[in-house]
């Protein structure tokens, strides 16, 4: 750990003894850190996975939804189609009906 001094010259102070700190690491410590480590990257696979699989599942979800409104669209305009057709047939039905009404008061 370096400090600036009068003049900003660097003063090394301390390093010596982080080094010696670092140096000196329980084993215990260390393995229970590693089992920590492996613990949480286990952990994080099994995130990754089941964050896969639901955006799996999403796709699917979305790709369902857009074919089911493709088809409700298709279907939407088939009827107003029909809805058509059935107007045109009921406005003839009953222009046949009159003139068939006027042909009868004829005769």
């Amino acid at each position: 750990m370096s400090k600036l001094g009068l003049f900003r010259h660097e003063k090394k102070v301390g390093d010596e003894e982080e080094k010696v700190t670092e140096d000196v690491i329980e084993p215990e410590e260390d393995i229970a850190t590693q089992n920590e480590i492996k613990s949480k990257e286990e952990r994080l696979e099994s995130i990754s996975k089941k964050l896969s699989s639901v955006k799996d599942e999403y796709d699917m979800a979305v790709d369902n939804l857009m074919s089911v409104k493709k088809e409700w669209r298709q279907k939407s305009n088939e009827l107003s189609s029909m809805r058509g057709e059935y107007g045109s047939l009921f406005s003839d039905i009953e222009s046949a009906r009159s003139k068939l009404e006027s042909t009868q008061n004829q005769y």
